[in-house]
């Protein structure tokens, strides 16, 4: 085998090993419609639900093409939306599964999204443990307030960590679960600003997860939501395919070589 088409093949892996990460669920809020304030029902033909909660969930908002959700009622009760993807494990040291998404506080009356219950929140859940199983974020707006992370329903007040979110813009934020050897890590970024429970990673207890959930628990405030992407990295299947492609690639070259070999002793 000469060295051009070895480059070509190594260039062809490289090029799969780069797109390994797997895209799960994309959603720039652009096309189609919705509104519903029915706990459960579907927002419009989206993919998006009302988890939970009986204030109005609107999807591609005319005015900014966005996804809002708004709580009128009370601190503690929370308003929510969710969207399935397919089901993702994180099984092997290194196994994650990432959501990147635009936040912005808005509010019926002027204030701030704040940690005295819940704020706002991003998870990843398995739909078919009870509700919220699984981990996420609470992220807050104004200054310096207190965000934590959680499993289930329960905050980690080990994880508390402080942020300041400006309400007039929106904020990247990235929120990830990597599978370690003692647990799941949490980890991301907001407004730029790294997080990590590296030090103290949660038990293990959810591994599979199909669901993403967007919560607000502050009231006459919301959350707008914008360019919303989950990844794997890596999947499974995917690592196994390339990992099996490696070595075919060495085993053709071992025969090429052999093959060189015998024809020289031949001459």
């Amino acid at each position: 085998m000469n060295s051009i088409k070895k480059s070509m093949i190594l260039l062809g892996l490289s090029s799969l090993l780069a797109s390994a990460q797997v895209v799960l669920l994309t959603d720039n809020f652009n096309a189609g419609t919705g509104t519903t304030s029915t706990s459960g029902a579907a927002i419009g033909t989206t993919g998006w639900k009302n988890f939970t909660g009986s204030e109005a969930k609107e999807y591609n908002v005319a005015s900014s093409g966005d996804l809002e959700i708004r709580n009128q009622i009370s601190d503690v009760a929370t308003d929510s939306v969710s969207h399935d993807f397919s089901a993702t494990s994180l099984v092997s040291v290194g196994d994650s599964i990432s959501v990147s998404f635009k936040f912005q506080v808005f509010g019926d009356t002027a204030g701030s999204i704040n940690n005295t219950n819940a704020g706002f929140r991003v998870q990843f859940v398995d739909s078919t443990q009870v509700a919220n199983s699984g981990y996420g974020i609470n992220i807050a707006s104004g200054t310096n307030t207190s965000n934590n992370f959680i499993k289930g329903t329960s905050t980690i007040p080990s994880g508390a960590l402080t942020y300041n979110v400006d309400e007039t813009v929106f904020t990247d934020v990235v929120f990830t679960l990597t599978k370690v050897s003692t647990g799941i890590q949490l980890s991301g970024s907001i407004g730029g600003t790294s997080f990590s429970n590296a030090n103290n990673p949660i038990d293990s207890t959810y591994s599979t997860f199909d669901r993403l959930v967007f919560s607000v628990a502050a009231l006459e405030q919301g959350g707008r939501i914008d360019d919303v992407t989950v990844t794997s990295i890596p999947e499974p299947s995917t690592k196994g395919m390339l990992v099996g492609l490696g070595f075919g690639f060495g085993f053709l070259t071992f025969l090429q070589r052999r093959s060189n070999l015998r024809a020289r002793s031949i001459l």
